[in-house]
């Protein structure tokens, strides 16, 4: 039998649907390029019938048989628009059931999702034992019994799509619990298709079980294209950046002009000027300034522009290519950049950071090109021990596997190459390194042992493409929206009454924004527990904010934190370990709590004062402050140490795992005992778990607390909000130094390009250091007018890490491997806060987050008086505490104490 080898591919643009036939094994010197026969039509609104027609208009064109094809492979775009258009005839029910144990109780399935898409295909799901720990072993064991009952509901509901999402499945090679529940969902709902979440992505719990979710809910609208007879089908889901950049996208003249990212999209041959409509596109610019392009009507768009503006057109088309080729290049070097598509007329033919430019000669349907000759790929992300072996030979080893993973898929080993690879010891569990390995090769056609799904269907049917019933929308019981209605940020109103700051939902996100920022890079992420905090408001828990001034003297003010690795919290999500500690913890503490404070704003431990304060847990009230003003990687650089009036103040403390350990520590030597003591339980209980710990009294509480951190961290937060809802991306930096007190209190340090990450682990902490290369981190033509944002920033900066960012300090150009730092490069330097921001969010950037081509501004901020107003403070929190004995802290500027929103805005103050 003559082997397969022809392959079709067919992307689905927002402008035009593109389809091609190609031969991959033609010769490269080929003037055809091996294309037999090519398609490009305007999308129709309903994209399964430009699908149909560019396929049936191949073989025409081309008198090939379908059995003579190896593969059809359709771009993800048409899949994605039944999920941004809530097609409920395109996306199935799907029932979920987590591999969990006590955890995620508090975070169901689809949570972050809009409420009306979860209500379309969210049908069901179950908590049920299981789950590892980041070392391999079991949190429970998997219940057959448990799975089994959830079964029941899932085939009485008639769903015949099931996720198993365990925690940690993606390092789980032993114990195989995503793959035994499988078989038993399989046996005890016959015909069912059943989604390991190990096998759509990686570690990150949620993340992974949302693209399972996502991939289950299209099955039954990925199989209706293997309708094909004999031809197989892949709906592949390539990695890639975007940009409002193409044939549609809007141009406006300004000043300054600006290009999309807003689109006419297919309605590009009815609204553009070039084709007789009145729309400004970049396909009508091109076009005045190259007639010879022969699209449309050039003497409809004669005159349209003066050369002062073509040149403008040209330099902000220029430089928006060049953004997106730096951020997705992965090494320093020049790279050959292909510009295909229908857009690849406009840009020049020379770019920065390209090595050459190349337009190949049938750009015009290299989507479908792309999808056609669509390499394979497979990623290893897992932890390993180091314990044994070095990093460099496990490193190793892992790139075979990772190796071995893309050829198991498809590809010609000789072909393979690894692309991407990243380490990342683990804080606070002994000898763990998280592995990140990305490999890609080519397609191997020779292969014949890779299974497929294909249907026998009589002639007639060969081209058809089947699509589901359509049901009314109204049949599908769909959840009312959760989305909050757009705030006026201007205009937006905290409720704050009698001096108690009503937390809502808008608060929250805003807090959370915040908390992460102040986080100086450590702390973990807070989105985790901002989801948590979020489903306790949606549940109707109340949750209080009150002034540190008004907490009476004879108050009991308690705090509880979590403590762990951030890639543990990750797949951990919290359960009840918070409340359990707090309730250990008062068995043997006789003072009971009437106020709660958080540890540290900064991070995810920022919003565990306000979830413990809920109305549905201790029902307290949360003070507006905490210990630290930002995150410290150790217990005992907190302000009540700093102050040290009395010794331990963190004994007795309870810390519980939240799958039965529980240890009590009634009392210590010290705050370091505390410290060492509870960081070697840690890493036996799980290296993740919840601390409660003793009350002060409100006047204690007065003279320690870093006041209206969460202030702070809901103005900081609001800052980001505006400048996105505003377009001021751009001056985000500039927004935030003002709501920290202005350019006498806080500065932007540095902007520019992550160019160098390196990590090592000491004793249980992440030291590491971040090489950012300075220049410019937005597209030309962006800035606001007299914007700072604009200023030039050169040469490159490092920023030394311990779990947070303990410095900036400028690089000299005549720098040596192992030089020591010298002061008169210090831009900023602990206690006071270091943080770096995405460019193009304003969000913070972790230091587990740091990586190469990220575009980040490194912001400074004074740390509190707390830590500055005593030697003590300096000595706890400064540059001497982190290793830095050859350094001095030099305050960056003067301390300005966070503005209260309770002062500021309590309505009885108003009456």
């Amino acid at each position: 039998m003559v082997p397969k080898n022809l392959r079709i591919g067919v992307d689905v643009g927002g402008t035009n649907t593109d389809g091609v036939l190609l031969n991959p094994t033609c010769p490269p010197y080929d003037p055809s390029r091996g294309i037999i026969a090519r398609h490009k039509a305007p999308t129709t609104p309903d994209p399964s019938e430009g699908i149909a027609a560019a396929i049936k208009s191949m073989f025409a064109s081309s008198d090939v048989a379908p059995s003579d094809v190896a593969s059809v492979t359709i771009g993800t775009t048409h899949f994605v628009n039944a999920v941004v258009e809530r097609d409920v005839s395109r996306l199935s029910k799907v029932a979920v059931i987590r591999l969990c144990g006590p955890y995620s109780k508090h975070v169901p399935p689809c949570v972050d999702w809009p409420g009306d898409l979860r209500g379309i295909v969210l049908g069901c799901y179950a908590l049920v034992k299981g789950g590892l720990e980041v070392d391999g072993g079991s949190i429970f064991g998997l219940d057959e019994g448990e799975v089994v009952e959830a079964c029941r509901e899932i085939k009485a509901k008639g769903i015949k799509s099931v996720v198993i999402n365990g925690i940690f499945s993606p390092i789980d090679a032993v114990e195989r619990q995503e793959e035994r529940a499988a078989e038993i969902v399989r046996r005890e709902v016959p015909g069912c298709e059943v989604v390991c979440s190990k096998e759509v992505a990686n570690l990150g719990f949620l993340e992974r079980e949302n693209a399972a979710i996502l991939n289950a809910s299209i099955l039954e609208q990925q199989a209706a294209y293997n309708e094909l007879a004999g031809v197989r089908m892949n709906f592949s889901c390539p990695d890639i950046k975007s940009i409002g950049l193409g044939g549609g996208s809007i141009v406006r003249k300004g000043p300054p002009m600006t290009v999309g990212s807003d689109s006419v999209g297919y309605r590009l041959t009815k609204e553009s000027i070039v084709f007789g409509g009145k729309t400004l596109t970049v396909t009508d610019c091109a076009v005045c300034a190259d007639p010879s392009l022969n699209i449309g009507d050039p003497e409809l768009v004669k005159g349209l522009l003066t050369e002062e503006e073509i040149a403008e057109f040209k330099t902000v088309v220029q430089g928006k290519l060049e953004r997106i080729i730096d951020t997705m290049k992965t090494s320093p070097d020049d790279m050959p950049v292909v510009l295909v598509g229908g857009g690849a007329i406009i840009a020049p033919r020379q770019l920065k950071g390209a090595s050459k430019v190349i337009k190949p000669q049938w750009s015009q349907v290299a989507n479908a090109i792309g999808a056609a000759i669509a390499r394979v790929s497979a990623v290893v992300d897992t932890i390993r021990s180091t314990e044994k072996k070095t990093t460099q030979e496990l490193l190793e080893e892992i790139c075979g596997e990772a190796v071995d993973k893309t050829v198991a898929a498809g590809a010609a080993r000789e072909s393979v190459k690894i692309a991407e690879k990243e380490t990342l010891p683990l804080q606070y569990v002994a000898n763990k390194t998280r592995f990140i390995v990305r490999a890609i090769g080519d397609f191997d056609f020779s292969r014949t042992d890779i299974t497929t799904d294909t249907l026998s269907t009589t002639p007639q049917e060969d081209l058809r493409v089947e699509q589901p019933e359509a049901k009314p929308l109204s049949e599908a019981k769909i959840a009312p929206s959760e989305e909050l209605p757009k705030v006026d940020i201007s205009t937006y109103r905290p409720k704050v009454h009698n001096r108690v700051w009503y937390v809502n939902e808008t608060d929250l996100t805003w807090i959370s924004t915040g908390c992460y920022i102040l986080g100086t890079g450590g702390g973990g992420s807070p989105y985790p527990n901002m989801i948590l905090l979020r489903e306790l408001l949606r549940a109707g828990a109340v949750v209080r904010v009150v002034s540190p001034r008004d907490v009476p003297d004879n108050g009991a003010v308690g705090c509880g934190c979590g403590a762990g690795s951030p890639t543990v919290g990750i797949e951990k999500l919290q359960g009840d370990e918070m409340m359990e500690a707090q309730t250990e913890l008062y068995k043997i503490c006789p003072d009971k709590a009437t106020h709660i404070i958080a540890l540290e704003i900064g991070g995810g431990n920022g919003l565990q004062g306000m979830t413990l304060g809920a109305s549905t847990n201790m029902d307290l009230p949360c003070v507006d402050g905490d210990w630290m003003g930002r995150a410290y990687p150790t217990k005992w650089q907190t302000t009540p140490v700093v102050f040290n009036e009395r010794s331990p103040i963190w004994a007795p403390v309870c810390i519980t795992s939240g799958s039965g350990n529980v240890v009590i520590m009634p009392k210590a030597a010290s705050d370091h005992h505390v410290e060492r003591i509870m960081r070697a339980a840690l890493a036996e209980m799980g290296s993740q778990v919840a601390a409660a710990d003793p009350p002060v009294n409100g006047a204690e509480m007065k003279r320690w607390v870093v006041d209206n951190t969460i202030s702070q961290s809901w103005r900081i937060g609001r800052a980001v909000a505006r400048a996105r809802q505003e377009n001021r991306i751009d001056n985000v930096a500039e927004i935030i130094v003002e709501e920290c007190g202005g350019h006498g209190a806080a500065k932007v340090l540095f902007k520019g390009k992550i160019v160098g990450v390196e990590r090592t682990l000491r004793k249980g902490h992440v030291y590491g250091e971040c090489i950012i290369e300075g220049g410019d981190v937005f597209d030309p033509g962006t800035h606001a007018t007299g914007s700072d944002s604009a200023i030039e920033f050169k040469g490159r900066v490092k920023i030394p890490f311990k779990n947070e960012n303990i410095a900036a300090i400028r690089i000299p150009d005549n720098a040596k491997e192992g030089d020591l730092e010298r002061q008169e490069d210090v831009l900023a330097i602990v206690p006071d806060l270091i943080s770096v921001i995405d460019a193009q969010n304003g969000e913070a950037v972790g230091t587990p987050e740091y990586r190469y081509g990220l575009l980040v501004i490194v912001l400074g901020i004074t740390a509190s008086d707390k830590w500055t107003g005593s030697q003590r403070g300096i000595e706890l929190g400064g540059p001497k505490a982190f290793g830095f004995e050859h350094l001095e802290y030099q305050s960056l500027g003067s301390f300005v104490k966070p503005a209260s929103v309770i002062d500021e805005f309590d309505s009885s103050s108003a009456l």
